[in-house]
């Protein structure tokens, strides 16, 4: 089957180009610009950093879909114990915001520290930092 692989590159003109690793790729790079917002339109899910950061008492996890899909929001500890699911289920297209609290899923408030905050989707799983200032 075929493979897509996406990436995003600045150069300073259209004549630029990029190598990749021994397995002879040359690509020619487009003079069109191409938007973050398009990239993932056309590439999967994004996800952005929690604002504030750090936070107290809560935060914002904001993320793009391309599409409707299964999405699961969840939030670790740095060791990797689930603390909280913000949602699990389907989401449209479009930009979503979930907020997290700084509480367990039975409202327990947590201690300072740095946190992981994950989204899993069909295109797969991103995570991110956010640090819980009490």
């Amino acid at each position: 089957g075929a493979m897509t692989i996406a990436f995003r590159c600045d150069f300073a003109s259209a004549g630029d180009w990029i190598e990749i690793g021994a397995i002879g790729i040359r690509l020619a790079m487009s003079p069109t610009p191409v938007s973050d917002d398009e990239i993932a339109s056309r590439h999967g899910a994004r996800l952005d950093q929690n604002r504030p950061n750090p936070f107290n008492p809560s935060t914002a996890i904001r993320f793009d879909l391309p599409r409707e899909q299964r999405v699961e929001v969840t939030v670790y500890t740095i060791d990797g114990k689930r603390v909280a699911t913000l949602h699990d289920g389907f989401l449209g297209e479009g930009r979503h915001e979930m907020v997290w609290g700084g509480r367990d899923d039975r409202g327990r408030p947590q201690a300072s520290g740095v946190y992981l905050y994950r989204l899993k989707t069909d295109d797969g799983m991103e995570s991110r930092r956010m640090t819980l200032v009490r």
